[in-house]
């Protein structure tokens, strides 16, 4: 066989078995029960890392090879974020290939990625709250954000609600989150008053669904909360921007901590901790805003 076709099969040897593995790395988080969303995160990374390798087998890099796609992240002008994001799937990547014992040690156990800083996000005031929710016209907007300030919830569980885990008479709707755990999320006149004017007649199916009858899509909840916020002339709302605004809210009125651990569904209080410094940034706005001393002093 000619050198160059034999060079040619080989690199497609190597490009197959390392796309393979990817497959495989995939299944791997899904057992591990990783959200559909971190999941998409770690393949786009790594499909990113098997380019930068090309017909080098996965299984034969270095931590010095490892550190020069690190570089080149830094080289196309990517974030600092976002070259955290990659870092960390890949060595997610490698642990896997470890876990299935294809190599023995971890080349990426030893890379380091840059520290970003977190930025507190958008967070409404009760006041801007009540401005979106006026601005919902249609019953489906109105009760997506209702449901989204009255519960809390991330639009991926939003999304896979179903009539029948809702109880209007308790007030409770059973949400699947992260990692498939089941928590109860609670929600209040307004929201039923919405839920019930959006459903009208169905008993039975995704509360929030397309023409198909499937769970309505991330982006298309996205672009329900986008449209209304565009309405009410407020800048940088996002789904998640409700979640914020929940939390924060319930801080401010004194609610305990772990108590909103527990309605946003998170594992670790030390994550809702983080809720807590978006409290105070909202109640020294309002007291910049209210405060008849608390704005800047005139000659």
């Amino acid at each position: 066989m000619p050198r160059d076709k034999l060079a040619n099969l080989l690199s497609r040897s190597a490009r197959e078995k390392n796309q393979q593995l990817a497959l495989g790395f995939v299944n791997w988080l899904r057992a591990r029960n990783l959200s559909p969303s971190t999941r998409y995160q770690y393949q786009r990374s790594i499909r990113r890392f098997l380019d930068f390798l090309k017909a080098d087998d996965v299984c034969g890099v270095t931590h010095s090879r490892l550190r020069l796609f690190v570089a080149s992240l830094g080289q196309q002008s990517a974030s600092r974020g976002s070259i955290r994001s990659h870092a960390i799937a890949v060595r997610q990547f490698f642990r896997f290939l470890v876990f299935a014992g294809l190599i023995r040690f971890s080349p990426a156990a030893f890379i380091t990625s840059p520290k970003v800083s977190r930025r507190l996000p958008r967070c409404l005031s009760e006041t801007e709250v009540t401005r979106l929710l006026s601005c919902a016209t249609e019953p489906r907007e109105r009760a997506v954000l209702e449901l989204f300030y009255a519960t809390g919830c991330r639009v991926s569980e939003l999304r896979q609600i179903r009539i029948e885990h809702v109880d209007f008479d308790a007030g409770e709707i059973r949400i699947l989150g992260k990692g498939n755990k089941e928590r109860v999320a609670l929600f209040g006149r307004e929201a039923a008053a919405a839920l019930r004017g959006y459903l009208a007649d169905r008993a039975r199916g995704f509360v929030f669904r397309n023409r198909r009858g499937r769970a309505l899509s991330v982006s298309a909840i996205g672009n329900i909360v986008a449209d209304v916020a565009r309405r009410a002339r407020l800048s940088g709302v996002h789904c998640h921007t409700l979640r914020h605004s929940f939390a924060t809210h319930l801080l401010n009125r004194g609610t305990d901590l772990r108590y909103v651990q527990e309605l946003l569904g998170h594992a670790s209080v030390a994550t809702t901790q983080f809720y807590t410094h978006l409290a105070i940034a909202d109640l020294l706005r309002m007291h910049q805003k209210c405060h008849p001393h608390a704005g800047e002093q005139t000659p």
